[in-house]
């Protein structure tokens, strides 16, 4: 024998579901609305193309071109320590930023010794307690710790909304003392047979932000930054830097 489902069993069927239906609505409708609220307070690190002139350093001795500026509007930018702008394009503050560098300094220690050799320059260009050293004839005496530069932190960036200008975070010295000492030694042996730009080889730099917004969800953006000469002189260069976002 069937059940037979009475008008009033039935009306309140219909509206049983009526307000199943308008809950899981109100569910949805208050998740979307928490998860745009959890946008709204995202922040997002990103850096900036650089353009830069190098000359020879008034305070070191010898002639390498590790004295980087940031040109912004043709006008130089002296600041106390060369870096790339870092903006966060986000509306919420990046809080507890740490900024992890990677670059094959191995590799290009092994260039600038080649480059060296072919200028028949007495020099030497070692990895040594975890530091870059270079020293010869014209050049001085540098010694720079890698191993001290390849991890920075930064407090907090706030939006770029709430500041007039981006944060810079800072090159590794390293690296510019590596780049710098490339572009002179390379300028030395421009007009020998089979000298090729060293700059087309030059390994890429690479820079990992991890950071977290305020309410401790962490974030992560990966950038490889190529070098890119504009003009090259003995001992000076104009040259840009440029970060591009890793995408993998």
């Amino acid at each position: 024998m069937g059940y037979i489902v009475t008008v009033d069993q039935a009306i309140a069927l219909i509206s049983s579901l009526g307000a199943c239906g308008a809950a899981i609505a109100t569910f949805l409708t208050v998740r979307q609305i928490a998860k745009q609220r959890e946008d709204a307070y995202r922040p997002e690190l990103v850096l900036s193309r650089t353009i830069f002139k190098a000359s020879k350093s008034p305070l070191l001795a010898g002639a390498l071109p590790t004295h980087w500026l940031r040109m912004v509007d043709e006008i130089e930018r002296p600041e106390l320590r060369f870096g790339l702008p870092l903006s966060n394009i986000g509306f919420g503050t990046a809080k507890n930023v740490i900024a992890t560098w990677r670059f094959p300094i191995e590799d290009a220690v092994s260039d600038m010794n080649k480059l060296l050799r072919r200028t028949h320059v007495s020099g030497r260009v070692v990895l040594t307690g975890g530091g870059l050293s270079v020293e010869g004839e014209n050049i001085g005496k540098t010694f720079s710790m890698w191993r001290n530069q390849n991890v920075q932190n930064i407090d907090y960036v706030l939006p770029a909304a709430e500041r007039s200008d981006p944060q810079v975070l800072a090159l590794p010295h390293a690296y510019i003392l590596a780049v710098s000492t490339i572009a002179f030694l390379a300028w030395a042996v421009r007009d020998q047979p089979g000298a090729a730009n060293p700059f087309l080889e030059l390994p890429l730099l690479t820079v990992a932000l991890d950071y977290y917004d305020v309410a401790d969800r962490q974030h992560r953006s990966v950038y490889e930054i190529s070098f890119n000469i504009i003009m090259w002189q003995a001992e000076a260069f104009d040259a840009y830097l440029e970060p591009r976002k890793r995408t993998t």
